[in-house]
């Protein structure tokens, strides 16, 4: 089970920029989506390199795959700047660093519409509802395409 308190916490206390993405995201915006991973799109940036390392590296991140074996890995600072997307497990639960959202872009494209929302005594920036829509439809999953009616249906109930 996710511990989201905890690790969106961490990531508060080393001051990482990132925007909430995918189905935490979803929950956020109202829909009663299920989701048992953390998944963020992160600032591709040396400083927030080093924030991420400090919030996320005492939960001992490692690669998540189909097999779930034991992958080598090291989560430093230089692999955060050599890759883009990673999909890790941690003590803590799974989490998903994305430095890009399909049909969207990276973090300096998804904090132009994201909203701000207090989640466990913490300020954290969540993907608007039309950017996740958009990403939705661009990655067009078949977990995507279950919970798209839900978040258009809630998106037309915001409008008015």
């Amino acid at each position: 089970m996710i511990q989201f308190e905890k690790l969106i916490q961490s990531l508060s206390q080393f001051q990482a920029r990132y925007v909430i993405i995918g189905g935490l995201a979803a929950v956020i915006h109202g829909s009663s989506y299920i989701t048992n991973d953390l998944d963020i799109c992160y600032e591709r940036t040396n400083e927030n390199f080093d924030a991420l390392v400090k919030a996320l590296g005492s939960f001992k991140p490692r690669l998540r795959g189909p097999q779930d074996k034991a992958i080598p890995f090291l989560f430093d600072h230089q692999t955060l700047k050599n890759g883009m997307n990673f999909t890790l497990k941690t003590t803590l639960g799974d989490i998903d660093l994305l430095g890009e959202v399909s049909g969207v872009g990276a973090y300096q494209d998804l904090v132009l519409k994201a909203e701000t929302v207090q989640l466990f005594g913490c300020a954290c920036l969540v993907m608007s509802l039309v950017d996740l829509i958009r990403s939705k439809k661009k990655v067009n999953r078949r977990k995507d395409q279950l919970v798209l009616p839900e978040l258009e249906a809630i998106q037309k109930l915001k409008k008015g």
